[in-house]
């Protein structure tokens, strides 16, 4: 993501089922909640985006950024190792920090899944549940939750199915296989009735 794709982020207001905020907090405190947000974001078509630095309140967002003795106890490596002792498969994300109106905010971006859906491996008491499939539903107040419908379940399915499709495709390609019809081959068959027409 860009700088300015991660301020607008900021400055949007409001949770999305893609977007959610944090209030400036270190690590330790905030870990088990940014895991389970993390492996419910790599379920949904696209990822998403955790902030750091953002107060809610009852009717709005306050950007008011991280402080400094919270910003010290962040590191990419330590986020990565740690939600992914609850991930499987694995959950890709970056950790980034990034200055804006003059506060320091943190970023978490998850990446969709990389094959197959992300369930979670192991319980921690009321955060996270062993077995559980996270994601972000639709409609409502944006948060994160275990699957509870069909649809966000067919969503899944049909991100994993279009991956396995592309991967199948690229391998079948790799090996020498042509699937489908060619555009630019020609039939020699109809090149011959074409030759044997054009006589008459």
């Amino acid at each position: 993501m860009t700088d300015q794709e991660i301020r607008f982020l900021i400055d949007r207001g409001h949770e999305e089922r893609y977007l959610e905020y944090k209030e400036s907090a270190p690590w330790e405190q905030l870990k088990h909640k940014v895991a389970k947000t993390c492996l419910a974001m790599a379920n949904i078509r696209d990822g998403g985006t955790i902030i750091i630095g953002v107060e809610q309140g009852s009717t709005a967002c306050n950007p008011v950024g991280v402080n400094s003795t919270d910003l010290a106890t962040y590191n990419e490596d330590d986020a990565q190792d740690f939600v992914n002792r609850y991930a499987d498969p694995y959950v890709r994300l970056t950790l980034g920090q990034i200055e804006h109106q003059g506060n320091e905010f943190l970023f978490l971006h998850i990446q969709e899944f990389e094959k197959l859906p992300v369930v979670c491996k192991r319980d921690y008491p009321n955060v996270l549940k062993c077995s559980a499939l996270y994601t972000r539903p639709y409609g409502g107040r944006p948060r994160t939750c275990s699957v509870q419908s069909q649809s966000e379940m067919r969503e899944m399915i049909d991100v994993a199915i279009e991956k396995g499709l592309r991967g199948f495709l690229a391998t079948a390609g790799k090996a020498g296989i042509v699937l489908g019809l060619q555009s630019d081959t020609t039939d020699p068959d109809q090149e011959a009735f074409d030759e044997e027409l054009g006589e008459l």
